[in-house]
């Protein structure tokens, strides 16, 4: 979950999806830092802007599966730092994820080209069936 439209949506799919299968839901949200400036240093330092801005979005993804799922739901949600490719492929094999469930934009030609997809990298990167739920679609699952 990255907060944007398409990943509420994906977020909701995953939701109802975990209601489904009674299945436990990791909510991932990496922070595109550069890796080579935030240190194991920084992130112990409570007020070093990185640990602070961590700590923020561990809040707010927490807040945001509360708000949108129920009891019934047994969630985990985990922020780190680094590329989002790399990060969500890295945390759903360390959770040994039966599936990847992720927004996109949608996006083609020149936008494409200058943005990039993270969902497509996560899916060239990893043997984890991945959904991609696209922006504005209806996602009742």
């Amino acid at each position: 979950v990255d907060f944007s439209k398409p990943s509420i949506q994906a977020l909701e799919t995953a939701i109802n999806l975990c209601r489904q299968l009674n299945a436990k839901l990791y909510v991932v949200y990496i922070a595109d830092m550069d890796g080579d400036k935030v240190t194991a240093d920084k992130l112990k330092d409570n007020n070093s802007i990185e640990a602070r801005m961590l700590k923020d979005f561990q809040y707010q993804l927490e807040t945001l599966v509360k708000k949108m799922s129920d009891a019934e739901i047994v969630f985990v949600a985990e922020v780190d730092y680094g590329d989002p490719t790399e990060g969500i492929v890295r945390i759903a094999a360390k959770v040994n994820a039966d599936m990847i469930v992720m927004g996109t934009h949608g996006r083609t030609g020149v936008e494409y080209m200058l943005v990039g997809s993270v969902a497509e990298s996560v899916l060239r990167k990893t043997t984890i069936p991945v959904v991609c739920v696209r922006a504005g679609l209806n996602t009742a699952a």
